[in-house]
């Protein structure tokens, strides 16, 4: 690859540099994806045509370092993507288990209790059982009319 290329360049009169750059190659008999860092400068020799009389060729691979890098960039995705997860689900944790705030509120607005998620089944029938009953706490609010006036219309009153 390396002398491919410096062979195609002979003619350039300044240095080349190449990062990490994807080659398929064949090696111990089978295909191979591997990654090379490579650098290619000319040589100045003033009798060769157009003053190049070679060019030096660097090459590295670099596979182990692109690979180390595209699995931390993975872990790194990975590790966002995961704490948004336990932000969202330690949020609806909240929500099922409450917070003192949301039971202050709710207590200050009027509510006897104040009950989360997952409801203890026990609980809340010891809430029930403590609880005036329905027809006890209705009569209570609601006010008193005359007996009379619950015998007669507006227009018996009139005739």
């Amino acid at each position: 690859m390396c002398l491919t290329l410096a062979k195609l360049d002979r003619n350039a009169s300044e240095s080349n540099r190449r990062e990490n750059q994807l080659v398929r190659i064949v090696r111990h008999g089978r295909h191979e994806d591997v990654y090379w860092t490579y650098s290619y400068s000319p040589i100045a020799d003033a009798a060769a045509p157009h003053g190049v009389g070679g060019v030096l060729v660097v090459c590295a691979e670099t596979t182990g370092q692109v690979e180390n890098e595209r699995r931390q960039a993975f872990l790194l995705q990975s590790r966002a993507i995961i704490s948004r997860q336990v932000l969202h689900m330690s949020s609806l944790l909240d929500d099922l288990l409450g917070h003192e705030e949301d039971k202050r509120l709710a207590l200050a607005a009027g509510f006897d209790h104040h009950l989360t998620k997952p409801m203890d089944p026990s609980r809340l029938e010891l809430l029930l059982a403590s609880a005036p009953s329905y027809a006890a706490a209705a009569a209570a609010h609601v006010p008193k009319r005359e007996p009379s006036a619950l015998r007669s219309s507006p227009r018996d009153r009139t005739a």
